[in-house]
């Protein structure tokens, strides 16, 4: 019992398909398996398209098992994959490789060279090897499409709330902590700093109500999303304030964490002086803790 895509962020329209995965497996008495890449196609297949990811590949793999799938197995998008056949995939993927006795996927299903391969192919090369063929309708909420492209949209437009509705989860970024300027600590913010950042879908630049997870701890966050304008800085990164227990930030140094968005407070704003900063900085902690007090993620 196999499903197969790319996957990005598990959001709920995967977790449709998911669903219908295990359903059918159990009525099969066999495992549901879901069949992903290592890659985005559309990075490779399309030339000077650099999709963001909403998810890092260990994350989904953790949505993936956390969605209660038996068996995850990825392939290499390389180029010769790229370049199979869609037929070709049929035979040497899912008849030999994974033995599938059903498929399940989404009605937007395509693969093969040139995306040729969609529910109509699978049906006519497995309609006499005894592979049934389910396909799933798109979920939509509030008449969009639940799709990861709506979803990186929704976050470049800083609605993370928007966001967090079609994933079924707060959005959120991972990254390693990295000793930063120290300017946080200065002006009586210190902060817990990720980049390194350039394949994911980071929210728009601003400031951002959310937590900080890390191990088995989650701490509430004032967070920045951006670039530093008043130090005339241009590296786009995450800076996250921990109001809970911030002196625990220079124990996360080189470990990895994961950053939360709840809401979106302000945009990204340049300041004269840092003085002017720290108020602004001061009102946002007290906005924040309003909200996160609130909060009932």
């Amino acid at each position: 019992m196999a499903t197969i895509g790319f996957f990005d962020g598990v959001h709920l329209g995967h977790r449709t398909v998911i669903d219908r995965s295990r359903d059918v497996a159990r009525l099969l008495g066999l495992p549901s398996l879901v069949v992903t890449f290592d890659i985005h196609p559309k990075s490779l297949v399309r030339e000077n398209n650099e999709v963001l990811l909403l998810t890092t590949f260990e994350h989904k793999i953790e949505l993936l098992s956390a969605a209660g799938v038996d068996i995850i197995t990825f392939i290499n998008f390389d180029p010769d994959f790229a370049n199979m056949p869609a037929e070709k995939f049929c035979r040497d993927i899912l008849q030999e490789k994974v033995k599938a006795r059903a498929i399940v996927v989404g009605d937007d299903f395509r693969f093969g060279k040139d995306t040729r391969g969609d529910q109509e192919l699978l049906r006519h090369f497995f309609q006499h090897r005894g592979v049934d063929i389910h396909i799933v309708s798109k979920l939509r909420i509030g008449g969009m499409e639940v799709s990861s492209s709506n979803i990186r949209k929704f976050l470049q437009e800083g609605d993370v709330e928007r966001a967090a509705l079609f994933l079924g989860r707060l959005p959120s970024a991972r990254g390693i902590v990295e000793p930063g300027s120290k300017r946080g600590k200065n002006l009586g913010f210190p902060t817990i700093n990720l980049r390194n950042l350039k394949e994911q879908q980071l929210p728009k630049n601003g400031v951002y109500a959310g937590y900080a997870r890390y191990d088995s701890h989650r701490q509430k966050a004032m967070i920045y999303v951006g670039a530093k304008p008043t130090f005339d800085e241009t590296e786009r990164m995450i800076e996250a304030h921990l109001l809970d227990l911030p002196e625990q930030r220079e124990n996360l140094y080189g470990r990895q964490a994961e950053i939360l968005f709840l809401r979106r407070i302000r945009n990204e704003m340049k300041f004269e002086n840092t003085e002017k900063l720290r108020e602004q900085l001061e009102k946002d902690r007290r906005t924040i803790l309003d909200i996160l007090k609130c909060a009932s993620i």
